[in-house]
């Protein structure tokens, strides 16, 4: 009978390669923003985000750095290209919008014209209006769920919240 059973536990321990990582990952507190584009990450560092953060979202990619996102320009052979507002992110489901925080500007506005292509909209700040057929991201979203991680598909993005994965906790 014990080794009907090995079998059995081959199969439970292959399970982990046959689960695709997220593209993307958002901590808790919104500070940190991780892409993976093909093999590379990429992080975007918010003002007082903690190292250590960036580290445990890192092991869950088995990957040991992230590179940073450029300020201007491009990265990852023009998958990613970048300004001092926004940086978008052409993955294999659609593309990702991520805002940066203009100084004085606390709550991001979203216009058709801003959001035109996104499946997927992410901001570390509190966004104001709406992206038609976009999926959002921003510090409201982690003050009610906590980190999120998101994947990107042709038919569509799927977000998996802390909160939506363990349940609603009274502490």
């Amino acid at each position: 009978w014990r080794l009907l059973g090995v079998p059995i536990l081959a199969l439970g321990l292959s399970a982990g390669a046959w689960q695709r990582p997220p593209d993307l990952l958002l901590s808790a507190d919104s500070r940190w923003v991780l892409l993976r584009v093909g093999d590379a990450a990429f992080a975007e560092r918010g003002r007082g985000a903690a190292a250590f953060q960036r580290d445990a979202m890192l092991r869950a990619w088995a990957l040991p750095a992230a590179a940073p996102l450029p300020r201007a320009g491009e990265a990852a052979g023009g998958a990613i290209r970048c300004d001092a507002a926004a940086c978008r992110i052409a993955l294999r489901g659609g593309e990702v919008l991520l805002l940066r925080p203009r100084p004085g500007e606390e709550r991001p506005l979203l216009t058709p014209e801003r959001c035109a292509g996104a499946v997927l909209v992410v901001s570390a700040a509190p966004l104001r209006g709406r992206c038609a057929g976009a999926a959002v991201l921003d510090r409201f979203s982690t003050w009610r769920d906590g980190a999120h991680a998101a994947w990107i598909a042709p038919g569509g993005v799927r977000v998996l919240s802390d909160r939506a994965a363990r349940g609603d906790r009274p502490w």
